[in-house]
């Protein structure tokens, strides 16, 4: 049946679907000349690798789609591969909806929103910038253009009604354009800027402001050329922070792959390079069926490249791949920059270094995303871990600790628990630091440890196999003085240094260093990580409360949600002291009488 319907299949370009049975879709392809890609599936007995002959033998059915051009067969291929999530295509481990910035540039005041890939709609005429994989850095990047640019983000009708403006124009994150108090020229330029911004050029954005400020100078306008400065200086921070890898390439914009694979599983590790700075980057678990890097490759960037909707100049691939598909990739990437873009693999030496970097990357997120999935490899994971540290027991619970102050204020300490290698968050606990009244970060230490094991002895409660202590050689000793004072000497103790990675051990004078894709240090710097994050909240959550509490909890009539709206409206509390009554009064929450109560407090 299948030699039989081959006979009618063209020799030209297109996109093929392999089926199985009940007609589901095993796999989608494309190539210049279906009738003979279609024969090598049909004639399996020619197939050398294993993997897909297996293929071969599933196939009871087959369809394809005639394209004038490889580029055409291209944009079909990744259409099916959307439409009917093959089974034997590469596809991506974590298969969520990713996010996307999305600025609404078709509308006449446009705005800044976060949405899922599913609300993508090429042809609506909005502008989207990602696929971003974790939330916790889409929201920074948010919060940030935000406060440099004041975009508006609502849902309002803009233009066609005139609003009160909310708070997140008094707290100077949004321009307000509801109610007219930014002109449309600016407001346009502001989206100019944070589109320049979301594609990495600083530089520009830089040199449009400093012309900015300086006009705004001349003409004796102080007080928006000092806004203007505040937002250059900001700029220049974020700037300051990442990493530069090259300064003859500033023009030219690149994306580094780097690829890692084990089993029928692959991480690829994506870097952003703009203005020749590293932006950011973004990593990607697969699962493919063909043991061929050419196609996992060529495969991860068609769907990669689908999801984005900005392109780079330049994609500097680990390794070559077929010249035929960089040659249809390239003219099909190129409808989206509207000027050539270039595939190839890396020449210079800084680039040899970075893939050298983004495939070290790879490794360690396909390490790490094993770790998170797998109770059986969670077992391999810990049993690595007693082996390399000489454990006396399987660490099976591991309990960290780790402090947080700043120059001794609002000291804490935090302890984050592990079981089978993975987070409890129900058992992390944390401490208020009592006895120590300076700063001095080994007796906060000793503290919190003999805090939590003598009442852990005293109730009976269950012991951890391995105690982690965040710091150096210094904190483990002052913990393990704790532990032998009060007999517990048989469970194993260590410390990690965040400088280096450094592991001290009781028994060694000289610390550990392992290789960093070494998945017992993944684990352990996993724990020590999240011991700091709680240790961090805690802190901060103790740092607001001493700074609102002490003053705006003794006024009468300000509570929590007046409390909230305040700080929300002025951004300090020095702000507070310092309004006007008219100005309190101005918050909805706040009545007069108690808009005069505040006023007095601070001005007796």
């Amino acid at each position: 049946m299948l030699k039989d319907k081959l006979q009618t299949v063209p020799d030209v370009p297109g996109t093929y679907l392999l089926k199985g049975k009940k007609g589901k879709v095993l796999y989608v392809g494309k190539a210049n000349s279906l009738r003979k890609r279609l024969a090598y599936y049909v004639h399996s007995k020619s197939i050398q690798s294993p993997r897909i002959r297996l293929l071969a033998e599933k196939i009871e059915d087959f369809d394809f789609v005639v394209a004038n051009n490889d580029v055409e067969a291209l944009i079909l291929e990744n259409n099916f591969i959307k439409i009917y999530r093959p089974r034997y295509n590469i596809r991506f481990v974590d298969d969520k909806s990713y996010l996307y910035i999305k600025i609404t540039v078709n509308e006449e005041w446009p705005r800044i929103l976060f949405v899922r890939a599913k609300d993508v709609d090429e042809g609506d005429g909005t502008q989207y910038f990602g696929p971003f994989t974790s939330l916790w850095d889409l929201n920074k990047i948010f919060r940030t253009m935000r406060k440099l640019f004041q975009i508006a983000n609502c849902s309002l009708e803009l233009g066609k009604k005139v609003y009160k403006p909310c708070l997140d124009y008094s707290i100077k994150l949004c321009s307000a354009p509801c109610n007219g108090s930014v002109t449309k020229e600016k407001y346009q330029e502001m989206i100019r800027q944070a589109i320049l911004f979301l594609e990495g050029r600083f530089e520009e954005i830089l040199a449009q402001l400093e012309r900015k400020m300086k006009v705004h100078s001349d003409k004796l306008e102080f007080e928006t050329a000092a806004h203007i400065r505040n937002q250059i200086n900001a700029l220049k921070k974020i700037q300051i922070r990442q990493r530069v890898v090259s300064t003859d390439l500033v023009t030219v914009d690149q994306d580094i792959i780097g690829l890692a694979k084990k089993g029928k599983r692959a991480g690829v590790q994506v870097f952003f390079i703009r203005e020749g700075r590293i932006m950011g980057n973004e990593h990607f678990l697969l699962r493919f069926f063909k043991d061929d890097d050419n196609e996992l490759l060529t495969g991860f960037i068609k769907q990669y490249y689908a999801m984005r909707k900005t392109v780079p100049n330049e994609i500097i691939l680990p390794q070559n791949i077929d010249k035929d598909e960089v040659q249809v990739i390239q003219q099909w990437l190129q409808k989206y920059k509207e000027r050539p873009v270039s595939i190839r693999v890396a020449e210079q030496e800084n680039e040899l270094n970075l893939v050298k970097l983004v495939n070290k990357n790879a490794q360690i997120q396909l390490i790490q995303g094993k770790i998170e999935e797998s109770s059986e490899t969670s077992k391999r994971i810990l049993e690595e871990t007693k082996n390399v540290l000489g454990l006396q027991v399987l660490p099976y619970r591991i309990e960290a600790f780790d402090i947080s102050n700043i120059r001794g204020e609002a000291s804490v300490g935090a302890m984050a628990v592990f079981i089978n290698g993975k987070p409890k968050p129900s058992e992390y606990r944390h401490f208020k630091i009592k006895s120590v009244y300076q700063q001095d970060d080994y007796a906060m230490m000793q503290e919190i440890v003999h805090r939590r094991y003598k009442r852990v002895i005293k109730e009976g409660k269950t012991l951890p196999n391995l105690i982690l202590i965040d710091g150096g050689k210094g904190h483990l000793h002052t913990a393990v003085e704790v532990i032998h004072d009060l007999d517990l000497k048989k469970i194993d103790i260590i410390a990690l240094a965040k400088e280096n990675e450094e592991i001290y051990i009781r028994e060694k004078d000289e610390p550990i260093s392992l290789p960093e894709e070494n998945i017992a240090l993944l684990l352990l710097r996993n724990v020590r990580d999240e011991a700091h994050r709680f240790a961090i909240n805690y802190h901060r959550k103790l740092k607001r409360k001493r700074v609102t509490h002490s003053v705006l909890d003794e006024i009468p009539g300000v509570g929590k949600k007046r409390k909230q709206d305040l700080l929300s409206y002025f951004g300090s509390l020095e702000k507070i002291k310092t309004a006007s009554i008219e100005e309190l009064e101005s918050i909805p929450s706040i009545s007069d009488t108690v808009a005069t109560y505040i006023f007095k407090k601070f001005h007796p």
